[in-house]
């Protein structure tokens, strides 16, 4: 799991390249800088998540000013390319989608081998979430949406309700009614 420190190195990092990034047609975009190595490439949801997992964490002022700077900075690039950074979350989506098909795939052919993975994997559930909210869900093609719809069915039958599956300083950031699919873990 990142600490609130890789999460602000990842932001930072996302602000110096993000007109690039949002002009370009890669989804995922190389970090710059040493202290980046182990971090995953730039993306819109990565930089979504790595914010709103920012948010969660509990911060001194000099982190709470920094995460709250970062935003800012980041809300002015997305209102200045707008419609680019609604491409880009659009492309995403679609390719996170996969993403998390593949894994739910995955376990429904070996719930024993998978199932250990889930609080890992669920990191890409969070993202399209967050990608949900920067696009606009019912101009997707209808195998886009019914997919998204479908995935969530197969997870609700397959989930057991239980504790928080991330780091618990997260959990007060994260709610259970928004992110339900945090609480708990896949039947084994």
């Amino acid at each position: 799991m990142p600490t609130l420190d890789d999460d602000l190195i990842y932001l930072q990092s996302a602000t110096e390249s993000l007109d690039k990034f949002l002009l370009s047609d890669e989804i995922y975009w190389p970090l710059g800088g040493r202290r980046t190595a182990h971090l995953p490439r730039l993306s819109l949801g990565g930089m979504l998540l790595a914010s709103l997992r920012a948010g969660a964490y509990p911060k001194t002022n000099e982190q709470r000013s920094r995460w709250e700077s970062l935003t800012k900075e980041i809300e002015t690039v997305r209102n200045r390319w707008q419609v680019a950074w609604e491409r880009k979350a659009t492309r995403e989506f679609e390719a996170r989608l996969r993403q998390w098909s593949a894994y739910l795939n995955e376990y429904r052919e070996n719930p024993g081998a998978q199932a250990g993975y889930y609080p890992y994997e669920v990191r890409v559930r969070v993202i399209l979430d967050l990608l949900a909210e920067e696009i606009d869900l019912q101009s997707l093609p209808e195998h886009i949406t019914a997919m998204y719809s479908g995935l969530d069915a197969l997870l609700r039958a397959v989930f057991v309700s239980d504790g928080f599956v991330w780091d618990e300083t997260l959990q007060n950031g994260l709610s259970r009614e928004r992110f339900w699919y945090l609480y708990g873990k896949l039947k084994a």
